[in-house]
């Protein structure tokens, strides 16, 4: 009911815009008849974007979802055990998921039937990956009963899709950067011929709207592995871009790329002291949990083997040490992932290792699990980056590229056939391998300002401009 009045007052507001819109601009009153086909009109829409926002949202956690109840299923409770913990708070999950989670249990305690209820939640929910792998969950139930196997096969699948998703968007990103310096060059072959005018404001617009283009894909990649960055630093990577170009026209080259270098080391810094602990963690993590499996086969529960390794002189025994405090504070292990500021990443993990901990004695099993799952994100990972090594030699390429090609052409001008005027190149070549570069650095770490190694293009293009101006 309250969802259904929030939708009624966001399609009234619509319609009373709508009104105001018309009187502010004196248009004939005869169009206010459309301010209740305009109120129904914002009312589907909403629907609409609500439903594919809820799809969008369950598929994301999806993952998380079954990688969780692996950990339980291996501990011998079922998917009805899971969705209980989530309900009452005892285990955290997307929150989505926990939504479901009570809207399963309010089912069960009217049906009392597993199969049943898990049947009814289904067609409460849209067709998602959860509600197909519901169905195949009830046909387990109703035969083998080996939901095991099935969950397991399920997240193996889910993390083969990853890898495959990730790669077709990598490969995005990758034609982005073969046709980027086609681009470039094919602009300063048509500027070059008599007759053909290009304003400099066009080209920079074309050269912005691409730099936003392979920003957000290469974000999609950054998201898909779980890379974080605040989406402040986001922002001021976008706002950058613009700024760039404003900066060339105001105060030349030289100023610029001075005042790039400034930016890039005191972005770098800040981000260091606020995100820096959050990354070494994330470094130590793996380190972390692969001990953490060893001390389980040998019998250790999991706040007994933090503990023991806190002891231990390694790069992650502080993390351990910290665990291990908050754990004795009686803290529940699902609760105690979303007490931390981490990263998303970090709090995806430590739900999967800490949730099932109160729920069985033997927790090397669904450590191996989870020890899994993170091993297959760093293979990706690093797939990405070897892939990534490829798209910093075309970037660092571009810029003498881009002045092989201008220059040879500006040497052919004294035949009368070519005319070029090279004083916009070097802005252009500024405006496309900078922001490039801190687009591969967002697919490799996750953050694309707040690398130091930009540094690198920032030189080369200072260098590059001293020599031609010599």
């Amino acid at each position: 009911m309250k969802t259904l009045l929030n939708k009624l007052a966001g399609s009234a507001l619509v319609s009373i815009l709508f009104i105001i819109t018309i009187y502010i601009f004196g248009l004939s009153k005869n169009y206010l008849l459309a301010a209740p086909a305009v109120m129904y009109i914002s009312f589907i829409a909403s629907e609409a974007i609500e439903k594919y926002s809820l799809k969008q949202r369950i598929n994301t956690g999806f993952l998380e979802f079954t990688t969780l109840l692996l950990s339980f299923e291996s501990n011998g409770l079922h998917i009805n055990d899971l969705f209980h913990k989530l309900a009452t708070g005892e285990v955290t999950s997307p929150k989505v998921y926990i939504d479901i989670a009570r809207q399963y249990v309010g089912i069960e305690k009217l049906i009392g039937d597993v199969r049943r209820s898990l049947s009814i939640l289904i067609k409460n929910l849209p067709k998602t990956k959860l509600t197909k792998f519901l169905e195949g969950y009830i046909g387990i139930l109703e035969t083998t009963g080996d939901t095991l196997r099935y969950t397991e096969s399920i997240v193996e699948n889910e993390l083969n899709e990853l890898r495959n998703s990730t790669n077709n968007l990598l490969a995005l990103v990758e034609n982005f950067y073969e046709v980027y310096l086609v681009s470039i060059l094919t602009i300063i072959v048509i500027t070059s011929f008599p007759g053909i005018l290009i304003s400099p404001d066009v080209v920079y617009l074309v050269l912005f709207l691409t730099n936003i283009v392979a920003y957000t894909i290469s974000s999609m990649v950054s998201s898909r592995i779980f890379y974080h960055e605040p989406s402040s630093m986001s922002i001021a990577t976008i706002i950058l871009f613009a700024l760039l170009i404003v900066f060339i026209k105001i105060l030349g080259t030289i100023y610029t790329l001075v005042i790039m270098i400034i930016v890039i080391v005191l972005s770098s810094f800040i981000s260091n002291e606020i995100l820096g602990w959050r990354k070494r963690v994330e470094y130590s993590l793996h380190e972390l949990i692969e001990d953490l499996y060893v001390e389980a086969q040998h019998g250790f529960p999991i706040d007994r083997a933090l503990n023991r390794l806190s002891e231990k002189d390694t790069a992650y025994s502080w993390i351990a040490s910290e665990l291990s405090k908050i754990l004795s504070l009686g803290v529940k292990g699902g609760k105690l992932a979303d007490l931390v500021d981490t990263t998303p990443f970090i709090t995806k993990i430590l739900r999967l290792v800490l949730s099932p901990i109160e729920y069985s004695g033997n927790h090397s099993r669904h450590l191996g699990y989870v020890l899994r799952y993170l091993r297959r994100i760093n293979s990706i990972r690093n797939s990405v980056k070897g892939r990534a090594n490829v798209l910093y030699a075309y970037t660092l390429i571009l810029p003498p590229t881009i002045y092989v090609v201008a220059y040879s052409l500006q040497s052919m001008a004294s035949s009368g056939f070519l005319i070029i005027d090279p004083t916009s190149i070097p802005s252009y070549v500024m405006v496309s391998s900078i922001p490039a570069w801190i687009i591969v650095s967002k697919i490799t770490n996750g953050c694309g300002l707040c690398s130091l190694k930009t540094l690198f293009i920032v030189l080369e293009n200072l260098l590059l401009y001293i020599l031609i101006s010599l």
